[in-house]
């Protein structure tokens, strides 16, 4: 398992051990399940601002479970668990207000987390 903390002091941990043993340790599979990964996490990033600048909760809470399932393949657990929580204000229909916070952390620490699994896979 893989540490990287941010300046808020939540640890942003990502664990491959559920890729490596899905996929036997098939480097090629796990390199293109990755890949999808940080194309699904570049996408969420530009589309839920706009979802949140107009008020769209259903399409953000969408966007949110998606990115939240791909998460938790990389062993990202701590920003998927932010995903749930946007999910579930979403649901509720949170004013937009309360979500702005929870969406700017994940969208701060997602490029770092980006960053951090595209070093890791030049080394797969």
């Amino acid at each position: 398992m893989q540490s990287f903390s941010f300046a808020k002091k939540i640890p942003l941990q990502y664990d491959f051990t559920y890729l490596q043993q899905t996929f036997s340790g098939n480097k090629e599979i796990i390199a293109t399940i990755i890949g999808l990964f940080l194309e699904d996490a570049a996408q969420f990033e530009k589309k839920s601002v706009e979802f949140i600048q107009t008020n769209q909760l259903d399409a953000l809470k969408g966007a949110s479970h998606k990115i939240k399932s791909s998460l938790k393949v990389v062993g990202a657990l701590s920003l998927a668990e932010i995903c749930a929580e946007i999910e579930d204000m979403c649901e509720n229909k949170t004013d937009v207000e309360l979500i702005k916070p929870l969406l700017l952390d994940l969208n701060t620490q997602l490029p770092k987390l980006r960053e951090v699994i595209e070093a890791e896979l030049k080394m797969l």
